[in-house]
């Protein structure tokens, strides 16, 4: 990342010099290079462009259509670049109060660093000991061909209507799975 900068800035050092080269834009250019140390020069009071243009056509200073600057040509460019400059501190505030602030253990917003765990040590507090459910699971049977509660209780059922009410149970859990496989979607092929 650093090389792309080295060029970049490099080639706008030729851009830069091309324009001094040919006459044109250098006054906005000086203006940018010089932009802190004249705001400091001034100190709150107007340019006196009397002076300053004297200065710049000594310098060989020249306008966007590459004339000797002129009072008004002069003044417009400084308030662009002052405008300029002004966006770009500007976009550049946006920016750094666009990332929130983080902890100081935060990576990123919301993802902690933790330290490692060795094995003697542990920073993580064992869950407490939950207590184990008693469940009652018993067989069950299917409710459509269950007998009346009051007769159940009174007779119980023959041999062969307890092999068929089991027939017809493993038939319906046949039935339903493959009700089921029918709507599966397949899973895709590995293919080699």
């Amino acid at each position: 990342m650093a090389r792309k900068k080295t060029a970049l800035k490099g080639f706008m050092q030729d851009i830069e010099a091309a324009r001094a080269e040919s006459g044109r834009n250098t006054l906005a250019a000086w203006f940018r290079a010089h932009h802190d140390e004249l705001l400091a020069e001034l100190g709150g009071r107007p340019i006196e462009w009397d002076l300053y243009l004297a200065v710049f056509t000594k310098r060989g200073l020249k306008d966007a259509n590459g004339n000797t600057p002129t009072r008004n040509t002069a003044s417009k460019t400084w308030h662009r670049v002052q405008s300029a400059i002004a966006a770009d501190q500007a976009r550049k505030q946006a920016r750094a109060s666009a990332v929130p602030a983080l902890a100081a253990n935060e990576i990123a917003p919301g993802v902690r660093h933790l330290e490692p765990v060795t094995s003697g040590q542990s920073d993580v507090t064992p869950e407490p000991a939950r207590p184990r459910l008693k469940l009652d699971i018993r067989p069950s049977r299917p409710l459509m061909d269950a007998p009346p509660q009051d007769q159940a209780a009174s007779k119980p059922l023959a041999p062969q209507a307890e092999a068929a009410r089991l027939v017809d149970a493993q038939e319906q859990i046949r039935r339903t799975l493959d009700a089921l496989d029918s709507k599966r979607t397949p899973m895709p092929r590995i293919v080699r």
